[in-house]
């Protein structure tokens, strides 16, 4: 646990999720509202994002856009035979056959950016109990 949490594939979605996080806390000063309340807007908005690109993530991994990828790779090898993006090995390919292929090919992990945006959702959720505590 200790050396995922040292990571890369932990730590970079962690500083992109504290960027957006600062960023949203600069644009959302109200003279009105607390601490509390624009670091929970901050948290919310990096949670969501760092969280909703691992769930896109996943869902690459699991092979749910392949036959987007394959459609217009087939687009271009109907249609414009010198322009396709791919190799002639693979021009005569079955839709089957390309989904074995780029499931190896996938290396990408989830993982961290599911924690790191799960991370910024626990600190959302204590910061708005913080600020209903304090009102």
């Amino acid at each position: 646990m200790r050396e995922f949490l040292k990571s890369k594939a932990f730590l970079v979605p962690l500083a992109v999720g504290a960027v957006i996080a600062l960023a949203v806390c600069l644009l959302d000063r109200k003279a009105d509202a607390g601490i509390a309340y624009i670091l929970s807007n901050g948290f919310f908005v990096a949670g969501v994002l760092v969280m909703g690109f691992g769930g896109l993530t996943y869902v690459r991994n699991e092979g749910m856009f392949d036959i987007f990828s394959f459609g217009v790779s087939r687009l271009f090898t109907v249609r414009w035979p010198g322009l396709s993006p791919m190799s002639e090995e693979h021009r005569k390919e079955k839709y089957v056959d390309y989904k074995v292929r780029k499931q190896k090919e996938r290396k990408t992990s989830p993982k961290g950016l599911l924690a790191a945006g799960g991370l910024y959702f626990i600190l959302a959720v204590l910061m708005l109990v913080i600020y209903f505590c304090v009102e």
